[in-house]
């Protein structure tokens, strides 16, 4: 449930911000307590409104200036780019003759403001949820990516450790022969010293 507050006349603080006109809050709990409760406020300061350059590109601007100011140029404007604007003020000056029907008049000016202004928070939050949709994805994506990373750089170490066994299996059985070849030539200095006895003897 939106409380939207009007201000004709705003203090300080809201001209300490300069542009904007439209601030919105809801309730925290001084204890941390984290609960997305559905009461938010929305304060509008029609005097900074009125101080800004605007076009009107959307709805709620036009009704914003039709809330704040009655000055011909502004109606024209508002008509303008808003035809549907002509038959309230047309309902407004018949209501200068009956006054007791105005207040009727800006309750439905404030109930449609009130449904344009729910509208435009719907859409700014829709925004907001795909723009963390999407940067959960990158996230995703760059996580995948240094998965991948990982898993290529596990692979190389993998072929590294099998090289690194190769040689060492290599090393030993060239070992081997080595020792074989040592046992070898022991065996043949062997059978030259038998022959050598066997010639003296003769």
């Amino acid at each position: 449930m939106y409380t939207i507050v009007l201000i004709e006349n705003s203090g300080a603080e809201f001209h300490k911000i300069p542009g904007q006109y439209i601030h919105r809050s809801s309730q925290v709990f001084d204890t941390g307590l984290e609960l997305n409760l559905l009461q938010k406020y929305i304060f509008v300061a029609l005097d900074v409104f009125r101080e800004i350059t605007y076009n009107l590109g959307e709805e709620i601007e036009a009704w914003l200036l039709f809330l704040s100011s009655d000055r011909p140029e502004d109606i024209m404007r508002i008509i303008e780019r808003y035809p549907d604007f002509r038959e309230i003020y047309e309902e407004m000056a018949q209501f200068q003759v009956k006054p007791e029907e105005l207040v009727g008049m800006y309750s439905k000016a404030l109930e449609i403001l009130d449904r344009n202004t729910v509208q435009y928070m719907i859409e700014e939050q829709k925004q907001e949820i795909e723009g963390q949709k999407q940067e959960i994805e990158e996230q995703k994506q760059e996580i995948e990516g240094q998965k991948q990373e990982i898993e290529k750089r596990k692979q190389e170490i993998e072929g590294q450790k099998q090289e690194i066994e190769a040689q060492k299996q290599e090393i030993k059985e060239q070992k081997q022969e080595i020792e074989e070849r040592k046992q070898e030539i022991e065996e043949q200095k062997q059978e030259i010293e038998r022959l050598k006895k066997l010639l003296e003897q003769r």
